[in-house]
């Protein structure tokens, strides 16, 4: 299997603790995906940091967890930033404004990123609003055949149409991962069920696991 995680790559802020951690949604699901995939199986991320101590030490991270960074760009300017606050009980809560996109804003995918998006056989990346940029042309390069896979967040930045996406979860309530499936036509015009994962809200077509 070979798969690419599209979009973003962060550094994590945990306001009131001094602490800052490698982080970002596509970054931790290539991770998650080399430690539970196997030996032959191919996992790279296809994002953009800057050339800052935040981009060393995402590439560090990469690298000990195997993943493949040859589609991991650098480009002047801070990387993405993710301020997070923690609950009493452990609960990781995103305050309003706390997101800074960095290199983000700027960077787009190049004929090289999607030509190598193309050859995969599972292409995931978030959709929101300051990596949209990222999104579309991600799904689109996805090969026919290929497993579509978005992360949808809360659903706050939804736009009138996801289509092509063959399966999606998300951590918002259930009733706003539904508002989302009226805009994901999945491929076929398969229909789409709902389950809960471990707490998050996930929509795939009829007969997915």
């Amino acid at each position: 299997m070979k798969l690419a995680a599209v979009g973003e790559c962060t550094r994590d802020v945990y306001l009131g603790r001094r602490v800052a951690t490698v982080g970002g949604i596509s970054l931790n699901f290539a991770v998650q995906a080399r430690h539970s995939l196997g030996p032959a199986d191919e996992v790279a991320l296809v994002s953009c940091t800057g050339a800052d101590a935040a981009g060393d030490a995402v590439r560090e991270a990469l690298g000990r967890a195997g993943v493949d960074i040859s589609h991991l760009h650098t480009r002047p300017g801070p990387t993405a930033t993710q301020h997070i606050l923690l609950s009493p009980g452990g609960e990781r809560h995103f305050p309003e404004g706390g997101y800074d996109p960095g290199v983000l804003t700027d960077f787009r995918l190049g004929e090289d990123d999607l030509a190598f998006i193309s050859t995969c056989d599972v292409v995931m990346a978030p959709y929101f609003r300051q990596v949209e940029h990222l999104f579309h042309p991600a799904i689109q390069a996805a090969r026919p055949g290929a497993h579509r896979l978005a992360d949808l967040l809360d659903g706050a930045d939804f736009g009138p149409d996801l289509a092509g996406i063959g399966h999606a979860i998300g951590s918002a309530p259930a009733v706003r991962v539904r508002r989302a499936r009226l805009n994901l036509r999945p491929p076929h015009g398969t229909p789409y069920r709902e389950r809960n994962i471990r707490g998050r809200t996930s929509c795939g077509p009829t007969g997915s696991r």
